[in-house]
């Protein structure tokens, strides 16, 4: 059993692209994309890690 935190990626990945004036969505649209992107990350990481 693995255990991977969806939310953990999707901090990173908002401290990477913060909310702005030129975000073209509300900031609650930019946090759900931001844990959006987190969860399909963390599916991503964990099969390349059990792969390898």
């Amino acid at each position: 059993m693995l255990r991977a935190s969806a939310r953990g990626y999707a901090a990173a990945w908002f401290r990477a692209h913060p909310y702005g004036r030129r975000i073209k969505a509300t900031k609650r649209e930019h946090e759900m994309r931001a844990l959006s992107t987190g969860g399909v990350a963390v599916y991503s990481i964990l099969r390349d890690w059990v792969k390898g």
